[in-house]
This record gives structure tokens, sequence and C-alpha cells, in this order.
């Protein structure tokens, strides 16, 4: 799908729409389809009320080999919801202005790469409830709430890795989440095991056990504390 101008005024918006929709053929046991590229399109909402909707520009489900590449999203709920998909999901080279950026769930290997973000809600989000699952965040530019959150995080082994130069901006405490929950409620100490690599000069939820003294750091260990942080020498 190439170089196609997407445009919803408020007589056509209906909440749930999506300007592209890949999934399972209506009524049907069909399978997904497979090898979708989207480029140089445009997805536009212009009714005021847009931004508050669920109207997403590109939406799959259990999809192989996906790619949204030098695409431009303005007004809507969201560029890309990507659910169920066990393999690449990339969103290379694009722009978003709206609720939110892109989200993966369930997706085994997802990748965002040269992109900008402005977002009143979360600008790349990815879940992490499946077991060695990954995403990977290379040269972007992100500005919302919720930078970049991954939620869901009770599987096992899932990677985060930060890759080149990523510009994260936020008015909240956190660049990068990690959390239980969900990206609209409180967050929670993950419970899953996962590896975050490259996020050295960002702030970070579950932010590091802060220990001061010996008796600290012993205890934060025998606690079964993995991130911790020393906020004073210490000598032994």
């Amino acid at each position: 799908v190439k170089n196609v101008n997407f445009v919803a005024d408020a007589s056509t918006l209906v909440k749930g729409d999506s300007f592209i929709w890949s999934g399972e053929a209506l009524g049907t046991n069909l399978r997904y389809p497979d090898n979708l590229t989207v480029e140089n399109c445009t997805f536009e909402a212009v009714a005021s009320r847009a931004i508050n909707t669920t109207v997403v520009g590109v939406q799959v489900k259990a999809s192989k080999n996906l790619v949204v590449k030098n695409c431009t999203a303005k007004n809507i709920h969201s560029l890309l919801q990507a659910q169920s998909c066990d393999e690449s999901v990339l969103v290379q080279n694009c722009t978003v202005n709206g609720k939110n950026g892109v989200a993966f769930k369930q997706v085994k290997s997802a990748k965002v790469e040269g992109t900008t973000i402005v977002a009143s809600g979360y600008g790349i989000r990815f879940d992490g409830n499946t077991d060695n699952y990954g995403i990977v965040v290379k040269n972007n530019k992100v500005t919302a709430l919720q930078p970049l959150i991954v939620r869901k995080m009770t599987g096992a082994n899932n990677t985060i890795t930060l890759e080149g130069t990523n510009e994260l901006n936020t008015t909240e405490d956190y660049q990068i989440v990690v959390t239980n929950g969900s990206d609209d409620a409180e967050y929670v100490k993950p419970t899953g095991t996962y590896t975050l690599t490259g996020a050295d000069n960002y702030t970070i939820f579950p932010e590091p056990y802060p220990v001061a003294t010996w008796s600290e750091l012993t205890a934060a260990l025998a606690a079964g504390e993995e991130n911790i942080k020393l906020t004073a020498d210490i000598t032994y």
C-alpha cells in the first residue's frame, strides 16, 4: 500500500475504525494476511474530536512481516496497533502527531527506527507478557506522557534495547517505564524477567533500590533486589 492519502472527516468517523485493517476475513476462519508493507502514506482525521476516538492508521492482527515506513499520522488515536504477530514488525522513518504513537501487543520482534512522535499519551508501547519477545528502539525522537512504556511485564527473557541516539521527552518522572500494569494505571514493579540495554542516561521505572550502608546493601541482596543503586560510598 503505497503513496495513498487517507482522510476521514466528522461525518465518516466511527469509534473503532481503522484506515488499514489486516485481520481474519470476516465470518471465516481464513488465515490472517502476511507480508504487508505500508509506505509513504498519510493518515489524518480532520474532525476535532478524532484525537479522542480509537481511529487507527494501521491495525493488524496475527500477521507476519509487517513494515510501516515513511508514513505520517495526524489527529488520530495512533499510527499503528499490532497484535499477536509472531514475526517482525518494523516502523521506520515515520511522523506521528496525535493521541498516541505506536503499540505492539504480543509482538515477537518489534522495531521503531528514525521516527518522530508527538503524543498526549504514550509514544511507543510494548507488551511484555509473552516469553522471549523484544523491542528495539533506534534513533527516534519521542515527546509524550510516556515516551517508551513496556506494560504487562510478566513474561520471561524479554529484551528492551535502545540503540543509536534516542531523544525521549516527557513532563512526567520517567522517560522509560517497565510495569506489570497498564499504561493507564498505577505503575507496578514487574514480575517478569527482562534485559534493558542502552538506557543508562534515562529516568526509568522501576527505579533502582537505594542503599547507603553496608547493612542496607546486604539486606537488599538478601531480599532478592536485582537493581540496586549506591547512594553513598560504602566501606567494609
